[in-house]
């Protein structure tokens, strides 16, 4: 959780990075919101959903970096 709120969140300019930091913003939060629930819950499904939010946006950086 930390990892979201410190890290991920806490890079993301949301003057500079217009609607897709804001939209980045949002989702970090929303994941970060569900591994609280999943750790409270001890449910698996909850960290998976997270895991998969988390795997797409990293997908998608992976696809935009330099060759």
């Amino acid at each position: 959780i930390l990892l979201l709120q410190d890290g991920l969140r806490g890079g993301l300019d949301l003057e500079k990075g217009g609607e897709l930091a804001q939209r980045l913003d949002a989702l970090y939060e929303y994941c970060a919101a569900r591994l609280a629930e999943a750790h409270t819950k001890r449910d698996r499904t909850l960290f998976e959903e997270v895991r998969q939010h988390l795997r797409t946006v990293a997908d998608g950086w992976k696809a935009i970096r330099p060759q």
